[in-house]
């Protein structure tokens, strides 16, 4: 269905919104009902940006001059939701055209003016991590740092937060236990757009910051013993470190915060951060794709961020398993079965002599019935064991990807490359032969890397 609200629903809603909308004597226009407007609006800009719901011509044209200005609208960052529109409803009043495509007209038109001149933002992730040194590198072509608080506090004014403007929630974020994630330098017509720039890099890096400490921290959990070791053991996220508020600086002053994740605030204690050696080799691996390779193991590190700080096991579990789901390239009319056939095929489950560690493979090639029970039936009963192997499924498949890229010179490439090994064992010999040949070569795993690096 190529649109699922009527055109009389999004007419009607135009019509309610504006009936929000006062103008006075002098012209200016203001609302009567600031929460009912707010929840139109958010109606309205679900409707409008997405397009899936709205594939109309003048939709996507909205849509790409918005990307063009730099402009982002539909989240509440430091102002009312949708007060940029008003004049725009007020408009509509005046002429007395009060629709959804007269809306789309006038909203088209007036986003020239309010994306006429880009603003420099800075957005500062407080994080709760502690670092030996001072970080200063890129990640998807832009510079990034990590700092102390020191470093932080001494270059944007953060009076306000220490005075408690903001709230004691957000002022026990900027203290000395604390690091800083901070992107500079981004123009954009708005904050909002500035933070949405700067929030999958973020979780990118956050993603190679876990991926390098705890990849293969749980590498013993095959054993029997572990794993009833892991029956008793009480569920805890694999890692604290994590994204609560979005500090957005303008020309170093305090602009707004925004806040990174709706669920409960928790003050988590700092977690160290020492050797950062393996880290720099996967940012520098992964700093090397380009394209869509780029982008998809991008979202495959923000998935296996998120898994690792998710404390509820069949959460985190599954976030692992979408993981996985972008590294072998899942699209909406793949089968689970069939990817997790092809995933258990894979060049990932050899042992340094090159024999088949067969038990890995057959568990690898369950791992979506464990998925579909959770989805589809509700059966929640993944354990500790199961959310351990499939974060190392999801490493390995992340640690192939950043060590093997350079040999697919597209995406289509890559999909080729799991089709042959999914349906052909000959090409699955051939495979492993390229990775023992690359095993003699410069990078059989990033671990082997970091020995070259530090001798």
């Amino acid at each position: 269905m190529a649109n699922k609200f009527p055109e009389g629903v999004k007419d009607e809603l135009i019509r309610d919104i504006a009936n929000l909308v006062t103008i006075s004597d002098d012209g200016r226009a203001t609302l009567t009902e600031e929460g009912i407007y707010s929840n139109h609006i958010n109606l309205l800009y679900f409707i409008l940006l997405s397009n899936k719901l709205d594939r109309s011509d003048c939709a996507n044209k909205i849509r790409y001059k918005l990307k063009q200005k730099k402009l982002l609208f539909g989240r509440d960052v430091g102002k009312p939701l949708g007060m940029e529109l008003i004049a725009v409803f007020a408009d509509l009043k005046r002429r007395n055209e009060i629709s959804y495509k007269n809306f789309q007209k006038t909203f088209y038109a007036a986003i020239d003016d309010l994306g006429k001149c880009l603003k420099r933002y800075s957005i500062v992730y407080p994080l709760n991590a502690r670092f030996n040194e001072r970080i200063e590198k890129y990640i998807d072509g832009k510079e990034f740092k990590i700092i102390d608080f020191n470093e932080f506090s001494s270059y944007f004014d953060v009076s306000r937060i220490l005075r408690g403007e903001f709230g004691d929630e957000l002022k026990t974020l900027v203290n000395e236990q604390y690091s800083f994630l901070v992107i500079e330098d981004v123009y954009a017509g708005n904050s909002e757009f500035a933070e949405y720039y700067c929030r999958n890099k973020a979780q990118t890096v956050l993603g190679l910051l876990i991926f390098s400490k705890y990849y293969q921290s749980i590498s013993l959990a095959y054993s029997y013993a572990i794993r009833r070791y892991y029956q008793f053991y009480p569920p805890t996220p694999i890692s604290t470190i994590s994204l609560h508020n979005a500090l957005i600086f303008e020309s170093e002053k305090l602009f707004t915060t925004y806040p990174f994740d709706e669920t409960a605030f928790e003050v988590q204690p700092a977690e160290g951060y020492g050797d950062l050696a393996i880290f720099y080799i996967a940012l520098h691996l992964y700093d090397k794709m380009k394209g869509k390779i780029a982008e998809i193991l991008s979202n495959a590190l923000i998935s296996y961020y998120k898994a690792s700080i998710e404390k509820d096991l069949a959460s985190s579990y599954l976030k692992y398993w979408v993981c996985i789901e972008f590294c072998m390239l899942k699209t909406i009319d793949d089968r689970e079965s069939v990817m997790a056939a092809t995933l258990a095929k894979l060049p990932l489950w050899r042992n340094q002599l090159g024999g088949l560690r067969k038990y890995d493979a057959y568990k690898a090639g369950l791992l979506a019935n464990k998925r579909n029970d959770f989805v589809h039936e509700l059966k929640t009963d993944v354990t500790q064991y199961d959310r351990f192997f499939a974060k190392t499924i999801a490493g390995d498949l992340i640690q192939y990807l950043l060590l093997n890229h350079e040999k697919f010179s597209d995406i289509d490439e890559l999909r080729r490359h799991y089709r042959l090994i999914s349906e052909c064992e000959e090409e699955l010999d051939l495979a492993l032969k390229d990775v023992k040949q690359l095993q003699k070569a410069d990078k059989p795993s990033l671990y082997d890397l970091l020995g070259k690096e530090l001798s």
